[in-house]
């Protein structure tokens, strides 16, 4: 099992990660986290809201730091 915190993912263009949907979104003042279906999991990402992403909106992230094996 690997832990991925919301800021160890990032939007990246279009093919340049992996490919994702859109399940919600939240805004929090200066950052807007978002929850993601990305395969079978759900996963967060915390991003600066520059360019906002619609709920059903299909969209590529990557990984900006490593993950953490936790078992």
């Amino acid at each position: 099992m690997v832990s991925v915190r919301p800021e160890h993912l990032a939007f990246a263009a279009e093919g340049a990660g992996a490919e994702a949907v859109v399940l919600a979104r939240e805004f929090r003042g200066h950052a807007v986290t978002y929850t993601l279906a990305l395969g079978q999991q759900e996963v967060q990402l915390h991003d600066t809201g520059q360019a906002l992403h619609a709920e059903g909106q299909r969209v590529w992230v990557c990984a900006v730091r490593a993950g953490r094996v936790v078992r």
